[in-house]
């Protein structure tokens, strides 16, 4: 028996079901997706609030030490006049290309120390490096890859911020381009261990490169 043909209505209408069913699922997935990206997003937020709480509690007592422990400098592994001639060159050209850094160098040009401000550095509310300062990454990379013969330069990127009680703004900003500082020299061809980077009790807005000489094999080696 043939069944009976639907009135062409009957079949609009059931068609126009299929489609409003199809559209709600699709939605939901959406909508599914929308909610885990929102979750993964505070997460990650969540998780450099509770590294920063941790760091700042650890560090309370520090003054303004670093936020983030570094290896110390000491004075008995610095080789004083080893790094004259490199500091004093890479010194000179960052005070040219960089408005507003400020060179000092110590330690009997054992330690150059760069000051620099932040947005120098970064495109501004981001965590990447501007295209333009790829010249003094490089000169950085090679600096520490080959040092003067018989010695090793290390490197402590210090980023500043502002640790006051109650005053946040900023940090999980600063701890991304403290990463992304240290990332972009690993790639230029750095041994992880002559880079130390991190946070400072200091002048927010601002990054300290501190370069110091030491004998190749010694305590820092």
């Amino acid at each position: 028996m043939v069944p009976p043909r639907r009135a062409p209505a009957e079949e609009s209408l059931t068609s126009g079901r299929g489609a409003l069913t199809l559209l709600m699922s699709l939605f939901l997935v959406m909508l599914a997706v929308f909610a885990t990206l929102v979750a993964l997003s505070s997460m990650q937020k969540n998780r450099v609030r509770a590294v920063m709480a941790s760091l700042d509690t650890a560090f309370a007592a520090r003054g303004r030490g670093p936020l983030i422990r570094l290896p110390e400098i000491e004075a008995s592994a610095i080789l004083p006049g080893e790094g004259l001639p490199l500091f004093q060159r890479l010194g000179a050209q960052v005070g040219a290309d960089i408005e507003g850094a400020h060179v000092d160098l110590a330690g009997n040009g054992a330690v150059l120390v760069l000051r620099l401000p932040i947005e120098r550095l970064f495109d501004p509310e981001q965590a990447e490096l501007l295209a333009v300062r790829a010249g003094l990454l490089d000169r950085l990379a090679d600096a520490l890859r080959q040092p003067p013969a018989g010695v090793r330069v290390d490197l402590q990127a210090l980023i500043g911020i502002n640790t006051a009680v109650g005053a946040t703004l900023g940090h999980d900003l600063a701890v991304s381009r403290a990463a992304a500082f240290a990332r972009t020299l690993f790639r230029r061809g750095v041994p992880a261990d002559l880079i130390a980077a991190g946070l400072e009790h200091g002048q927010a807005g601002e990054i300290r490169l501190i370069l110091s000489v030491h004998a190749a094999g010694g305590p820092h080696g």
